[in-house]
C-alpha cells in the first residue's frame, strides 16, 4: 500500500491504510484462536472498568474504529486477502 503511494503520482491526499474489512479484537483474537485450533476465553471487562482506565481513549475500545478501505482500493489497490478468514488460512 504504501509503495503504490510513493509510485502513483495521482494518489494524492489521505488515504486509510486499513483492511476492507472491519475486525474488531474480540473477532480477531476468537478466529486466530480457532485458526491455531485454541481455546479461549475472554473475561467480560465491565465498560466502566474501561472507561475508568481509557478515558476518551475508551471510545475506541468500546466501539472500534469503522474507517473506510473504499479510497486505496478505488485508486486501483488490490488486498492480498479480502478477509481476516483468506489472512489466516493462508499464513497459519
Amino acid at each position: 500500500m504504501y509503495l503504490k503511494a510513493v509510485e502513483d503520482a495521482s494518489m494524492t491526499g489521505a488515504y486509510n491504510a486499513s483492511a476492507p474489512e472491519f475486525v474488531n479484537n474480540e473477532i480477531f483474537t476468537k478466529k486466530l484462536a480457532s485458526h491455531l485450533g485454541k481455546k479461549i476465553i475472554l473475561p467480560n471487562i465491565p465498560k466502566f472498568i474501561i472507561r475508568t482506565m481509557l478515558g476518551e481513549m475508551s471510545v475506541i475500545a468500546l466501539e472500534g474504529s469503522r474507517i473506510s478501505a473504499d479510497k486505496i482500493q478505488n485508486s486501483g489497490f488490490k488486498f492480498a486477502y479480502k478477509t481476516l478468514e483468506e489472512a489466516l488460512s493462508d499464513v497459519l
